[in-house]
């Protein structure tokens, strides 16, 4: 048996549908930590001066991609994009977690890579270490037990 630290909920971002909103999972329940997922998305409209990202994380037992089942758990905003961009250019969002439960969030459009926008969202979807080194413990000890 081994012990492995994932995640515990999925976490993504909220973006503009064919039709409307919706909720757009990059880190999925389960998933092994550390994890990183990078996905490019695109503006609304042509020279758009503000992208604004919100973050969120699974709101019942399953993924759902209705944002109102979601839970929107940080929101920040890419400012002072220059004009002439047209609607559909590049901003590409990535989302890590590392052992410590930490999400972090980078978005970066592609008219301002030297100017990327980055939030660090604590969350509760990890174990911390001493918990991992239970669960270990846990195992180990059944083992002994159960040769």
């Amino acid at each position: 048996i081994q012990v492995l630290n994932v995640c515990s909920r999925g976490f993504g971002v909220l973006a503009v549908g064919l039709t409307d909103l919706e909720a757009v999972f990059l880190v999925h329940r389960n998933d092994r930590l550390p994890v990183a997922v990078r996905r490019s998305f695109g503006t609304v409209r042509d020279d758009q001066e503000t992208v604004t990202v919100r973050v969120i994380e699974q709101g019942g037992g399953v993924e759902s991609s209705d944002p109102y089942v979601n839970k929107i758990i940080a929101e920040a905003s890419i400012t002072g994009i220059p004009s002439g961009y047209p609607a559909g250019s590049q901003v590409e969002i990535t989302l890590a977690m590392g052992f410590d439960g930490i999400l972090e969030l980078t978005a970066l459009h592609e008219g301002m890579t030297d100017r990327p926008l980055r939030v660090q969202i604590e969350t509760s979807a990890a174990l911390s270490q001493a918990e991992v080194a239970r669960e270990r413990a846990q195992v180990a000890n059944v083992r002994r037990r159960n040769p």
